[in-house]
């Protein structure tokens, strides 16, 4: 009776014959050679960081009615601060969970998080039309 393959297992062949190709950076201070793999991981990590806050942005844009302001013609002013109004919440709760992961600063982080999503609360309901706070 043949044997069956695996297909799931996968043999590996470690040999000395393939070695890292290396390059040396480009500042000439350093006499370290960097592994060419390194230098795309870091390259592609920096694009990758760079895609994911135009995504936030472009979410946020979206959730403050991007598209409003073009079917009523009505100014983007509201849309714009809508948008800052979103960062500045998700900045406090950036911060607030800083605060579950950090034991020295722990109080700062949550004082300031919550400021930021108190003040987020306050442009919110001033947008509405209902300031909570009167000057």
């Amino acid at each position: 009776m043949a044997k069956k393959k695996n297909f799931f297992y996968k043999k590996t062949k470690q040999t000395d014959s393939k070695k890292e190709e290396t390059t040396k950076p480009s500042t000439g201070d350093s006499e370290k050679n960097i592994p060419k793999q390194r230098l795309t991981t870091e390259k592609s990590s920096k694009i990758l960081s760079g895609i994911k806050y135009v995504y936030i942005t472009v979410f946020f844009a979206l959730l403050a009615g991007f598209f409003s302001p073009l079917i009523t013609g009505h100014s983007f002013d509201l849309v714009i601060i809508g948008v800052i109004v979103l960062f500045v919440g998700l900045g406090g709760a950036i911060l607030v969970y800083k605060a579950a992961t950090s034991e020295k600063l722990r109080m700062i982080y949550l004082g300031s998080g919550f400021a930021l999503i108190t003040i987020s609360l306050i442009f919110i309901y001033d947008i509405m039309g209902k300031p909570l706070i009167t000057f």
